[in-house]
Parts: structure tokens; C-alpha cells; sequence
């Protein structure tokens, strides 16, 4: 098993649910971070949300109303990516939020739940 730590920059180009980290089928990932930053001059709805590949369903982790320039952290806490799982971001404006998302990669033999 072993751990990287890494940082995956993220630039919201539409107004959807998009996705900005996807791990393979040997990888798993505890986000630490989710920075996001609001770039336009008014306030815009961030909707942060996990795409679980075993159910498969995407679950909702929140929404945040991002003041004009203004940065958040999107993630309340650690944030858990099994196999081929995905976070996914939406800004209600396109091309204002941009960001970075800081994890530790683990991969390698991690057993089975």
C-alpha cells in the first residue's frame, strides 16, 4: 500500500454537476480539502456531491452560497473515495469558481470491508 498526497485544481466551465476527481478501480482517497473560490461579482450556489460506484448513486454533501470573491472549504471533514468513486462540483454561474482539492491517494493492496 502506499500514499501519495496530491492537490487536483478544479475551473467550473458550466453550470452543472461536474466532475472533478475520479479515482481507478485500485484507488482510494481521503479528501482533506475542497477549496473553492467565487470569482464574479455576485453571490453564487456551490454544490459539492460524491458519485458512489458501488450503488451507483450520487449523494448530495452540500450547497454554500459563495459571497462575491470570496474562498471556502467545501469538505466539513474528511471525505472518503473508495474504488472508482467521483466528486463532483456544480457553481450556479458558469466560469466563476475554480479551486483545488487536496487528498492522499492511496493505492496498492488496501484488503476487503
Amino acid at each position: 500500500m502506499a500514499i501519495q498526497y496530491k492537490n487536483q485544481p478544479f475551473d467550473l466551465t458550466t453550470d452543472v454537476l461536474t466532475t472533478v476527481l475520479t479515482l481507478d478501480v485500485s484507488s482510494r482517497a481521503i479528501i482533506q480539502n475542497i477549496q473553492a473560490e467565487n470569482t464574479s461579482t455576485g453571490t453564487v450556489a456551490v454544490t459539492s456531491a460524491v458519485f458512489d460506484s458501488s450503488t451507483p448513486a450520487t449523494t448530495q454533501m452540500g450547497t454554500f452560497q459563495m459571497a462575491t470573491l470570496t474562498t471556502q472549504n467545501l469538505a466539513k471533514g474528511p471525505v472518503v473515495l473508495e474504488e472508482q468513486d467521483a466528486l463532483k462540483i456544480k457553481g450556479g454561474t458558469a466560469n466563476v469558481i475554480k479551486g483545488l482539492v487536496s487528498y492522499a491517494l492511496i493505492t496498492g493492496d488496501q484488503g476487503t470491508a
